[in-house]
């Protein structure tokens, strides 16, 4: 497990970069989260532990322009899963962003990013967002800041205040107080305001699950999950009964580290009806990799008998969503 450590109150403007050095020396499995720190930094005071790029995973920016040399200082951080960004009132110049878009396209493992204000120019974040998001095999958590005024205007608050990006793949949301880790995320996921979300059709999976010790196969024809929420699923399989599916939606619980979990779902078999036949289905593990599979791991509760189910699903796009959605409701 991927170790990594708050740097928000133990570095101030990496004034002792020998105290760093030893830290890192002394802790080679730790990964440091900048992105939380009480004051940003600019990309020159980065510049002194640039040679520790990879140990990074969190950085807090500030921007007051898109200088060619300035941003060179970013390129040995591009390992970082989360990144706050701030921007200056200086007024900065499209042209120029052409250098800090190429930094960005290199984040290919960044979850999240917050935009703690907006630049003058407010069509540069909807390029920052594609850029972010663009290739990403799975959707980016991308948060402004309820600190965001809103302007008045004379028919009251002007709720496009806020640039929403309409491509890429990407969540976003509007939060307070956000802490850039999984559990700060997994918190605005669940009570952020939304206002928007990646189309469904990007979010559904298919693919073979593992039985653990069982003589029985089960496939997923169709799994589609809204994080932290709900996942629809249509499974079919084989057993000594014969050939059988079912459906189900399966509700996030947050307890016990987090799990989706249907109960009493009825199962069909081809070959015989079985009206009282029900399971029970448990997920503990649904997470989408950085190749845009979908790792999931879980439970099969039948008859007072569990089995452990695992597998790698692929990504898949059809037009049968929504009809499992809806069967999935009407259950």
């Amino acid at each position: 497990m991927t170790k990594i450590k708050e740097l928000s109150s133990l570095i101030s403007g990496f004034d002792a970069l020998g105290d760093f050095e030893e830290l890192v020396e002394k802790n080679p499995d730790f990964y440091f989260n900048l992105a939380n720190t009480a004051q940003p930094f600019s990309p020159v005071e980065l510049s002194e532990v640039c040679c520790y790029g990879d140990k990074f995973k969190g950085l807090n920016l500030a921007l007051d322009c898109f200088d060619r040399e300035e941003i060179e200082e970013l390129w040995a951080f591009t390992k970082i899963e989360y990144l706050r960004l701030s921007f200056t009132d200086c007024d900065i110049e499209s042209q120029e962003f052409s250098s800090f878009q190429s930094w960005l396209l290199q984040l290919s493992d960044l979850k999240a990013v917050v935009i703690s204000n907006l630049p003058t120019d407010k069509k540069l974040i909807n390029y920052i967002v594609q850029s972010l998001s663009v290739h990403k095999p799975y959707p980016l958590t991308v948060i402004y800041d309820s600190k965001i005024k809103r302007k008045k205007t004379r028919k009251g608050l002007d709720n496009n205040i806020l640039p929403i990006s309409e491509s890429g793949n990407a969540n976003i949301y509007q939060a307070a107080k956000v802490i850039l880790t999984e559990e700060g995320i997994r918190n605005v996921i669940q009570n952020g305001k939304r206002l928007r979300c990646t189309s469904s059709k990007e979010l559904q999976y298919a693919g073979h699950l593992e039985v653990e010790t069982g003589d029985w196969t089960l496939n997923v024809i169709s799994l589609y999950f809204d994080e932290f929420k709900e996942i629809v699923v249509t499974l079919e399989g084989f057993d000594e009964d014969g050939k059988f599916s079912c459906m189900c939606r399966c509700e996030w619980h947050d307890v016990e580290g987090g799990f989706y979990f249907a109960s009493r779902i009825p199962i069909n078999y081809a070959e015989y009806k079985a009206d009282s036949e029900v399971i029970s289905l448990k997920f503990n593990r649904v997470r989408i990799d950085s190749s845009g599979h979908c790792d999931i791991e879980g439970f099969w509760l039948q008859g007072g008998e569990e089995w452990a189910i695992d597998g790698k699903l692929t990504n898949v796009s059809t037009s049968k969503l929504i009809e499992t959605i809806e069967l999935a409701n009407s259950q």
